[in-house]
């Protein structure tokens, strides 16, 4: 059975400047993985290559064995940013194209998911505020049925009541099968729900390890997180 994920020996430079250095890293069953690292750590950067949407890097990524870019991209969902869609585009407008683009999206999942963070459809997207837009990114990322999600920064700059409910979504939606990757650099809202550390510092991963493993012995995961930075 091949891995989920394995990335090797992964390097990126993008004019001139290194992004991301021998990044080795192997998923081998279903889990929550916390990507931990301050800002401009590289974590992005790791997402937007995993999915597929950076070229010239040299090693190698296979996800459930796969290597091409269309075959990585079907098995994987990424919460872009939307930067696709201009603040007038109707949020209708968006659902109905992450439906016909992508044939693993659930409508049903995506209004239930949509009903819990009391999304208005009605609007355009640049009239939601920031916890409102984030939860609508979330909804399109997690009403599809594959086997990695990738969350960057889901919690970025909102409310704690919108931070709750987008966790809630995550934990209550997403298939129990799946692996999914929580990106952020507050750990404040990802330690109880991680099964793994997986720590990225000045473009590299520094450490790999099971949340259950820190907690035995005796060390939070914000200790953890500490010690590196």
């Amino acid at each position: 059975m091949s891995e989920i994920l394995k990335i090797s020996n992964l390097n990126y430079k993008k004019n001139n400047k290194i992004l991301i250095k021998n990044i080795n890293l192997t998923v081998n069953k279903p889990e929550i993985i916390g990507l931990l690292g301050e800002n401009g750590a590289g974590k992005t950067t790791l997402f937007r290559l995993i999915a597929g949407l950076g070229k010239g890097y040299t090693g190698s990524i296979a996800v459930a064995g796969e290597t091409s870019i269309d075959k990585i991209k079907e098995n994987i969902s990424f919460n872009d940013k939307l930067d696709a869609f201009n603040l007038y585009t109707k949020l209708k407008e968006i659902k109905d194209f992450y439906a016909k683009f992508y044939k693993d999206f659930e409508l049903e999942k995506f209004d239930n998911i949509i009903s819990l963070l009391d999304i208005d459809m009605s609007k355009r997207l640049g009239e939601l505020s920031k916890g409102k837009k984030e939860g609508f990114i979330v909804a399109l990322s997690i009403a599809r049925t594959v086997k990695i999600y990738l969350l960057d920064e889901p919690f970025s700059g909102i409310d704690l009541m919108s931070r709750k409910k987008i966790l809630q979504s995550i934990i209550k939606w997403l298939p129990q099968d799946a692996t999914v990757f929580l990106s952020d650099h507050n750990i404040e809202e990802v330690h109880q729900i991680i099964d793994r550390i997986v720590l990225i510092k000045d473009k590299t991963i520094v450490a790999d390890e099971t949340a259950e493993k820190i907690r035995s012995n005796g060390e939070s995961i914000e200790e953890f997180y500490l010690k590196f930075y």
